[in-house]
């Protein structure tokens, strides 16, 4: 988990190799998918500040719901400012999303 997730961030910054921000994405999703809360917060971030793609505040919003979930502080912060300026539909479709991949 943790060396997907350092792997992420080596591309993210271009540490020690080409920066790619498609490759960290890739790296994040893969420790995100066993659940690893560092790298489901820097998704959030990802697509908050836009970094690689465009900004999406939903998508943000769900990925540091799952890092919250975990306990994550800082992804906790995230998720209130996010929710903050999410209109009410794109609230309920991230809960919804969030609902679904935990059953």
């Amino acid at each position: 988990m943790a060396t997907l997730y350092k792997l992420g961030s080596m591309y993210e910054q271009g540490t020690c190799v080409t920066k790619d921000l498609e490759l960290a994405e890739h790296y994040y999703l893969r420790a995100a998918a066993i659940d690893f809360a560092p790298a489901e917060n820097a998704l959030a971030a990802m697509y908050d500040l836009g970094i690689g793609f465009s900004v999406d505040k939903s998508r943000a919003y769900y990925w540091a719901m799952l890092a919250a979930a975990q306990g994550d502080k800082s992804a906790s912060a995230r998720a209130n400012l996010l929710a903050a300026g999410l209109s009410p539909a794109e609230l309920a479709e991230a809960q919804q999303r969030i609902k679904t991949l935990r059953r």
